[in-house]
């Protein structure tokens, strides 16, 4: 049986070159949006840089209606539209990167996304995900875990992992730093799936607004390197380990 890798996360808005870099180690990227919505996490918002803030980036939030629904689940995560989050998006991409040298060949699929008048967080953001991949030439198969047939009733975190990956045929599973507290790697191998670990080293490229800072959102790369931001996260690229963090 040949390899096939997949991993599991939760939605991420505007993600960083991190998220692409795991996607591209993947035959299978699992969007893991029937989970609790985590506030003042990546969901529904990341970096990008600005020249008028000291330091040199600063958030985008989409706002979402979070009262009455404490233990919501991504899927179910609303956008507030009651605030013009949409048009202060564009305003401010338009504003910080109008003069990188690559804006132009992207700017008119962000200008048509802050036209459109979104609902659902996680709808939002695979739309995003699914621009940006075409653009890096990534065909990683994406799958919304509300849509396979792994109950959500599981007590063990790792049993449901693991029978997610079952179900669409993995043989390997890469997780994250951010999943070491409870991970069980004795489970995974009692199942017969081999567990590794993502390695990310962040890589370095120029931005127009000056020194270099990382951790933005990959548009950041894109918006300044344009044809080459795909070369530039695979010349990074680290082979997962059977080591943890």
């Amino acid at each position: 049986m040949s390899e096939r890798v997949i991993h599991i996360r939760q939605p991420a808005y505007l993600p960083g070159i991190v998220y692409f870099d795991q996607l591209l180690q993947a035959d299978t990227h699992v969007v893991y949006d029937n989970v609790q919505y985590e506030r003042r996490h990546y969901g529904n918002r990341n970096r990008t840089r600005s020249a008028s803030h000291p330091d040199g980036w600063q958030w985008l939030t989409v706002p979402v209606v979070q009262k009455g629904k404490r233990d919501q689940w991504y899927l179910d995560t609303t956008i507030d539209n009651s605030r013009p989050w949409a048009q202060d998006h564009w305003k401010t991409i338009l504003f910080n990167y109008s003069r990188a040298p690559y804006f132009q060949k992207y700017a008119g699929f962000f200008e048509d996304l802050f036209h459109q008048e979104w609902t659902n967080l996680v709808d939002l953001d695979v739309a995003i995900v699914r621009f940006i991949n075409k653009q890096l030439g990534i065909k990683t198969q994406i799958v919304l875990a509300s849509q396979l047939k792994t109950s959500v009733d599981f007590d063990d975190k790792n049993q449901r992992l693991i029978e997610i990956a079952k179900e669409l045929g993995a043989t390997t599973y890469v997780t994250v730093k951010g999943t070491k507290g409870y991970i069980n790697p004795e489970k995974f191998k009692e199942a017969e799936l081999t567990l590794l670990w993502h390695q990310f080293i962040h890589p370095s490229y120029p931005q127009f607004q000056g020194s270099f800072i990382p951790g933005m959102s990959v548009i950041d790369l894109l918006f300044n390197c344009g044809p080459d931001s795909s070369k530039i996260i695979r010349a990074n690229m680290q082979k997962p380990t059977s080591q943890d963090y």
